[in-house]
């Protein structure tokens, strides 16, 4: 089953409980499988300023990356897999009788760990001689 992800809101309400029917009729009372509800309050999802500045130290990292070593370029994307590695770690899902191990994704954080992500990174940079350049109104995205 496929997660899907809705905003509530007063004008779409009755097409958010119609979904949520459809699902638990599909999937728990047809298939009889397990499924959970996760209800967020909006105003504590990450900005996509945090986002942007997030995938902008990934940028960074990987453009460094080619004026090291052999001179190629490690992707951005496996920059962030890395990071993820090394501060987020890894969520368990049940899948039937496995048990699969994925790193957390980014797209979940809140503001207060998505600032303390960006944290982590930008003081590992500093730890080992990374050189990033932020701009003064990055800094306003870095707490929570």
């Amino acid at each position: 089953m496929k997660a899907e992800n809705y905003i509530l809101t007063e004008d779409n309400k009755m097409f958010i409980f119609s979904a949520l029917n459809r699902v638990i009729s599909e999937n728990v009372l047809t298939k009889n499988e397990k499924i959970g509800v996760i209800i967020k309050n909006l105003d504590s999802i990450r900005h996509d300023s945090q986002n942007r500045l997030l995938h902008a130290i990934f940028r960074q990292i990987s453009d460094l990356t080619a004026s090291t070593g052999k001179g190629e370029r490690v992707p951005a994307d496996t920059i962030k897999a890395a990071l993820k590695d090394k501060f987020l770690g890894y969520k368990a899902t049940q899948l039937k009788k496995k048990i699969v191990y994925e790193l957390k994704s980014t797209a979940r954080l809140n503001k207060k760990e998505c600032a303390e992500f960006t944290n982590n990174i930008i003081q590992w940079c500093n730890e080992t001689n990374i050189p990033l350049v932020l701009k003064t109104k990055d800094y306003e995205y870095l707490t929570n």
